[in-house]
């Protein structure tokens, strides 16, 4: 299970709680409306073409030791993101 580090820097905004995986459906969730500056920092991650692992700790501020949960984690908040940010909020 990815797990979100216990500390964050003062200057950093409070993370709402990070999922193993991101929603998958086709409407927007009260996950994703507390996530939204989130998914906007992984959109521009995304764009600058970030490597999973830099995002998952910067962003999602995962710990990385269980590699592959980690990573599915990041990828399917990029994911979701992403959609949030092109077909998702075209109903608002």
């Amino acid at each position: 299970m990815a797990t979100k580090k216990d500390t964050l820097s003062p200057e950093e905004p409070l993370l709402p709680e990070v999922y193993d995986l991101a929603p998958d459906c086709s409407h927007i969730t009260e996950y994703d409306r507390q996530h939204f500056f989130t998914y906007a920092r992984l959109v521009t991650a995304h764009d600058e073409k970030w490597r999973w692992r830099r995002g998952a700790t910067e962003i999602l501020h995962l710990e990385t030791e269980n590699e592959k949960a980690a990573e599915r984690c990041y990828h399917s908040h990029v994911e979701r993101a992403l959609w949030i940010a092109g077909r998702g909020l075209s109903g608002y």
